[in-house]
């Protein structure tokens, strides 16, 4: 993560009941930074949203089962920013209650700059799944939120794919970066690259900006689930 020089760390499957500031001052090395996440449930999940706090600082946290995040001020730009960071369940009525929420905060907070990353665990179309069965409803509930939601889906470069079956029999592109259309005044052609599959079974992301009218360095967020060993216990 620190070779991307990434701003915002988002991490899915973090496997802590107890994420401590220690912990997360290994992913970031030297810089200062800030934290919300939802614990795993023994070795099962957990969420972790991070940020460098040189570039975003939190007025309030968002918090659900499947989702974390921060609604607050990024530099040099005056809208408020909200970051949220996702992992979708499998059950489908679990994800059509995720949408809910979701389009329900966001429609709560329609003055705020959004960026939702993540695991969603539904493609958007066939060709976004190969080697296994393509979900109509489930891609349509996926589609009906994004749109209702007013959020655009931000365009891949490299890989069409996030993740793939152990065999590589099976495709599917389940992460993805969301944004809300008022990111582009103040962002313009934002591209997710994605990144080699290492550890886990998912490939990172990560989203870049490199025209950032607001000072020199790109705005980069890099999303992926956890794939250090043994991470936590360390």
């Amino acid at each position: 993560m620190r070779q991307e020089n990434c701003f915002v760390l988002g991490l899915q499957e973090s496997k802590c009941e107890s994420v401590s500031s220690l912990w997360v001052s290994k992913l970031w090395g030297q810089k200062d930074f800030d934290f919300v996440c939802v614990n795993s449930i023994g070795q099962s999940g957990g969420i972790l949203l991070s940020w460098d706090t040189v570039y975003f600082n939190k007025d309030s946290v968002i918090k659900g089962t499947h989702f974390c995040g921060a609604i607050g001020a990024w530099q040099n730009v005056d809208i408020k920013v909200g970051l949220i960071n996702v992992y979708a369940p499998q059950s489908h009525s679990l994800k059509a209650g995720l949408w809910n929420d979701l389009t329900a905060l966001l429609k709560d907070h329609t003055e705020v700059i959004w960026v939702i990353m993540g695991d969603f665990n539904a493609v958007r179309f066939p060709e976004e799944r190969m080697g296994s069965v393509f979900d109509e409803k489930e891609a349509s509930d996926f589609n009906s939120f994004i749109s209702e939601s007013g959020l655009l889906d931000v365009q891949f470069c490299g890989r069409r794919f996030t993740r793939s079956s152990k065999d590589g029999r099976k495709l599917s592109k389940l992460d993805r970066f969301l944004v809300s259309s008022n990111f582009f005044p103040i962002w313009n052609n934002p591209l997710v690259q994605v990144l080699p599959q290492t550890i886990a079974d998912h490939c990172p992301l990560v989203l870049q900006v490199e025209d950032y009218n607001y000072g020199p360095k790109p705005f980069r967020f890099f999303d992926s689930w956890l794939n250090i060993v043994e991470f936590c216990d360390n």
